[in-house]
């Protein structure tokens, strides 16, 4: 399907460097990144290691004006609540990380590649970000048995 959009449609694949040999056994990424950066197109990359390496977080300000925060798998909403999940190569250090990052942004709307119910999007409205990523946070110490 990759090879198939880059023909169609011109797209450019991007990965983390990280991940970027992993990710050429389906296609060879156009472009590779170590860093945190605001691309070409103004989206801003996030590397945020911990669910698995190569993990990525993309935000970006929609044609609205709100700000729209893509976290793939690192930071999902499901049963009612934030949570994040270490895949087999997780690293719990790294992730406590990611969530620091990620708890500094100010989305308006969080769309997540895992999650349950109607949508992978979530308008959080007057919720704050940072107290949605505090609740994932404290399901993952409660989880490694770091919080009581």
């Amino acid at each position: 399907m990759l090879v198939t959009h880059a023909k169609r449609f011109g797209t450019r694949l991007h990965s983390s460097a990280v991940e970027a040999d992993d990710v050429a056994r389906v296609r060879t990424p156009d472009v590779t990144f170590h860093d945190r950066h605001i691309d070409a197109n103004g989206v801003e990359v996030i590397p945020a290691p911990g669910h698995s390496p190569g993990s990525t977080c993309y935000q970006v300000t929609g044609a609205d004006g709100a700000t729209y925060l893509f976290t793939g798998d690192t930071i999902f909403h499901r049963d009612g609540r934030w949570r994040v999940v270490l895949l087999g190569q997780g690293d719990p250090g790294a992730m406590l990380g990611t969530l620091d990052v990620l708890a500094e942004l100010e989305p308006d709307v969080v769309a997540s590649s895992a999650f349950d119910g109607v949508t992978a999007a979530y308008e959080l409205g007057d919720r704050r970000w940072a107290a949605c990523v505090a609740q994932a946070r404290d399901g993952l110490e409660r989880a490694l048995g770091t919080r009581g």
